[in-house]
């Protein structure tokens, strides 16, 4: 079955399981150069959290684990840059280029430390409503109570980051962008990454029961390689709704989404 022309897309036309099927061809088309630059952005802090406290005094508290968590957070943004740059390329049907993909991504660290400032501090933030709530609040309604107050600004600026690398938007710009194109369709939004989360403690408790009878460092592994996959289909999900909301809101082709890159 042949897909609409993009531009005839519409807002009703904004569906969760287009979104999930483009996402799905998106990061297996990619799928190793996706995982490999994924990997390369989560190796420092996953090495510190399993090996850290074996290092030395120095990398043990509640500051630098803080700091750490930070730059990791950094680190992690700017590989979902690069995945950002390859998968428009993708999805214009042209060559993507890694080399280039780092190249726009290092371009806009100033913007994306911005973003990774924000993101942790509404993390922290957020956390720190939690340990409030639970000395009052039952474990469930706290969790309940969480998703829906954490989920409204992610949300709402959940599309920055494509808007800024692909755009080349600055930190305030590329948030009040991500804004801009959620409007109308937050809720929407916000039960797919719902959608996305659900697996994971799932899998991830699957996981550690298969390989319960291998050594800490093997396991430790395997959370590593599934917190990779799925980085890596979160960000291919999130491009595509850039993707799809420009082409619906603007009815506008990918190759006008993206004339950036020329």
């Amino acid at each position: 079955m042949t897909e609409p022309p993009v531009h005839a897309l519409t807002q009703s036309e904004f569906r969760i399981t287009r979104i999930f099927s483009r996402a799905w061809t998106l990061a297996s088309t990619n799928l190793w150069t996706f995982f490999i630059v994924t990997a390369i952005s989560e190796l420092p802090v996953r090495a510190y959290f399993r090996w850290g406290n074996a290092v030395g005094e120095f990398l043990v508290g509640t500051t630098m684990r803080a700091i750490v968590m930070f730059l990791g957070f950094v680190l992690v943004l700017l590989g979902q840059a690069v995945l950002v740059h390859i998968g428009f390329r993708t999805l214009r049907g042209q060559a993507a280029g890694l080399r280039e993909a780092l190249h726009e991504a290092s371009a806009r660290f100033s913007p994306i430390l911005g973003l990774s400032l924000i993101m942790c501090l509404l993390i922290f933030g957020m956390l720190g409503m939690i340990v409030l709530w639970a000395l009052d609040l039952g474990p469930g309604l706290v969790a309940i109570v969480f998703m829906v107050v954490a989920g409204i600004p992610f949300v709402r600026w959940s599309l920055a980051l494509p808007a800024c690398v692909v755009e080349g938007l600055g930190l305030v710009d590329s948030l009040g962008r991500s804004a801009e194109l959620t409007r109308g369709h937050r809720w929407k939004i916000f039960g797919i990454v719902i959608l996305v989360l659900i697996p994971l403690p799932a899998a991830t408790a699957i996981l550690g029961a298969a390989m319960s009878f291998l050594g800490p460092d093997l396991r430790y592994l395997g959370r590593y390689v599934l917190g990779v996959l799925w980085i890596t289909g979160f960000t291919s999900v999130l491009t595509v709704i850039y993707h799809e909301l420009r082409v619906a809101n603007e009815g506008i082709d990918s190759g006008q989404i993206a004339s950036v890159f020329d």
